[in-house]
């Protein structure tokens, strides 16, 4: 058991020439709610005369507990995924005279090129029954990105020019999107023009032109595709 019972802890011997009836009473208040700590016992032995004497012992309940616990292991997830308790795990705890607790609290670094984060999750294990005892332990939680950035690319435009007009400027929406990236590298095939914020523009003179778009995220993933208009 986790402690042993008071009640099967012996009586002090009494002396009298003639029998003594032997009775006790504890005080209790030293002890936490695990039920450790310090147990005052007071024992009285009165005789047939009505004569008393009186000891107190002091019974200290100390623990012997072997609780053990454990934290999830460091995983990787996508870019998105739910980082709770639920989907990342959650510590094991396996109370043995003991009542353990814990809490945690995440910090977050920015990745280097194979994760775009890093999460770094401390857990902290305490016991309610032994107010000195805490521990902390670590998690790593990597998070890649493995979605692909895309192009809106379904452009087979016509342009008209003006008469009195050579050239005609072209203005291209790219419409990229991510699910976990925020910048974009752009490139294209095109001999001239530019691409500033997700948007082609460029002058070009009369016939038909084909080329190609490329974007990139931070980490590699990318689309391309081809323009064609004229």
């Amino acid at each position: 058991g986790c402690a042993t019972s008071l009640d099967s802890l012996p009586s002090p011997q009494v002396y009298d020439n003639c029998h003594a009836n032997l009775s006790y009473q504890d005080d209790l208040s030293g002890l936490n709610n695990c039920g450790y700590g310090i147990v005052e016992r007071t024992w009285t032995a009165i005789d047939g005369s009505g004569l008393t004497d009186a000891c107190t012992q002091r019974i200290e309940l100390l623990f012997t507990g072997q609780p053990s616990y454990s934290i999830p292991q460091d995983i990787t997830i996508a870019c998105g995924d739910d980082i709770r308790l639920g989907n990342t795990g959650e510590p094991i705890i396996l109370n043995d005279c003991s009542e353990l607790v814990y809490s945690y609290n995440d910090q977050v670094f920015t990745g280097g090129p194979d994760f775009v984060e890093i999460i770094r999750r401390s857990f902290e294990i305490s016991d309610l029954c032994r107010p000195n005892f805490s521990e902390v332990l670590i998690q790593r939680i990597s998070v890649e990105d493995n979605s692909t950035p895309s192009l809106n690319c379904n452009h087979f435009d016509f342009y008209y020019l003006d008469h009195d007009s050579c050239d005609i400027e072209v203005e291209i929406s790219l419409g990229t999107a991510d699910n976990c990236s925020t910048e974009f590298f752009f490139s294209h095939t095109a001999d001239r023009g530019e691409i500033v914020d997700g948007t082609y523009r460029g002058e070009f003179e009369v016939g038909n032109h084909i080329f190609s778009i490329k974007v990139e995220d931070a980490s590699g993933n990318f689309d391309q595709c081809f323009i064609e208009f004229e």
